[in-house]
């Protein structure tokens, strides 16, 4: 493991390995090489624990997605992991894995385009702070600080960060309750730089301070819109259904390939 101070602050991110992974007889089937994710080659997840004055406080989560070796099978492997993986794949890029430049420098702000391609796609997952320690400005130091991060900015070289500013909780919440814990997040991820991407629930961080997305003041973000027309709805439920067909081909399904 390696630790990380953030600036002359004494939060401290220790970069966390993978749990070993035993099988039902208690015997290593691997070392410390095993995630939650580990059968998908192309997916890494790099995890950080934050602490303050020696004591555990909060975790930072990243999906580090290696494009180069799914592109001839993009939406077929994005939706192997999870919901959320499979959503952010099939919402924001299409089925080779490129960016859908054209379709977002026409929606929201027109913030985002061509320069956000890459042979990595690098998703801010998870960011948990204890209740005790929240309004404080840790996660805004941990979000400020993470261009500085080893193990995610140096290894991939990286421009963009990705996310899904989501509640996360296993507490179950009233629809107020959420709508409020949601707002709080974008709130958060708006103040360090995060800008949403058309009008979609994700948000990207540019890490170029003269990107179009630094001068779209917070106020002037845009909303999260759903289809508001029945051509919009059409046009939506068109875009899913190519989508889907093109998982389906990608899978080799007869009649689709």
């Amino acid at each position: 493991m390696s630790s990380y101070g953030i600036a002359q602050d004494p939060i401290i991110l220790t970069h966390r390995m993978p749990r070993p992974l035993y099988d039902e007889r208690g015997r290593l089937i691997n070392s410390d090489e095993y995630d939650e994710f580990d059968e998908f080659w192309w997916l890494k997840t790099v995890r950080y624990d934050i602490s303050l004055g020696g004591k555990d406080i909060g975790s930072l989560a990243f999906w580090v997605i290696e494009l180069e070796e799914i592109r001839d099978r993009f939406y077929g492997e994005m939706d192997g992991p999870s919901q959320e993986c499979m959503e952010f794949g099939f919402t924001l890029f299409d089925e080779h894995g490129n960016f859908k430049a054209s379709k977002f420098r026409n929606e929201g702000t027109g913030a985002w385009g061509k320069e956000v391609d890459d042979d990595y796609i690098v998703y801010l997952q998870d960011i948990y702070i204890e209740e005790a320690y929240r309004g404080r400005g840790i996660a805004t130091k941990v979000l400020e600080n993470m261009w500085k991060l080893p193990e995610i900015a140096y290894a991939f070289n990286l421009d963009f960060v990705f996310a899904w500013p989501t509640p996360r909780t296993t507490v179950k919440l009233t629809k107020a309750e959420w709508v409020e814990q949601r707002e709080r997040l974008i709130k958060l991820f708006r103040s360090v730089g995060f800008r949403r991407i058309g009008n979609t629930v994700h948000f990207c961080l540019a890490k170029d301070p003269h990107h179009f997305s630094k001068q779209v003041p917070i106020d002037q973000d845009a909303p999260h819109l759903e289809p508001s027309t029945y051509a919009e709805a059409q046009a939506a439920d068109k875009e899913s259904s190519e989508a889907f067909m093109a998982m389906l081909k990608q899978w080799g399904v007869p009649g689709y390939t």
